[in-house]
């Protein structure tokens, strides 16, 4: 049995996806800090990531801003955080009504992805820049089972 609330989402992202013509993706705001904090000889540095979501529309523009956080930690303390956010700009037809529901659904089954590269590009040239192994998000894998929803993935850091 296909879940109902998976099915309509499903179809208000592909119909939006049918309709919405991709505009700009631009790098808004980035926070870069690092600490003095030695990491023994040795130890890796273990990393957590994680993202946010949010959108509105004007007339016929939806905007979508996708929120990275990325910490960087050793035993002995945080050793960097980075937070970024990236927008994504879509036209729609003016006289095209979406609904809540398909301007979310289409953020999460298709913004999130055509966004995720330009994250994993920055994540991957800052930290090589600035010292710290080049890390590199894993590509994202979002098995997709409509009879129980589609998971929310969480990518991992690699270096």
């Amino acid at each position: 049995m296909i879940n109902p609330e998976i099915e309509q989402a499903a179809r208000g992202a592909g119909r939006l996806g049918a309709i919405a013509n991709l505009e700009a993706i631009v790098l808004r705001e980035v926070d870069w800090k690092t600490y003095e904090v030695a990491v023994p000889h040795g130890e890796n540095i273990d990393f957590n990531v994680e993202y946010n979501m949010a959108h509105g529309k004007a007339g016929a523009r939806l905007r979508y801003q996708v929120r990275s956080k990325i910490t960087g930690k050793a035993s002995t303390g945080e050793v960097f955080r980075l937070e970024m956010a990236h927008e994504a700009f879509f036209g729609l037809p003016a006289d095209d009504p979406t609904t809540d529901e398909e301007e979310s659904a289409f953020g999460f089954v298709s913004v999130f992805f055509m966004v995720f590269p330009y994250i994993r590009e920055f994540v991957h040239l800052l930290t090589g820049n600035s010292g710290f192994p080049a890390l590199l998000l894993t590509p994202l894998r979002v098995p997709i089972d409509p009879a129980i929803g589609i998971p929310r993935a969480q990518p991992e850091l690699t270096s």
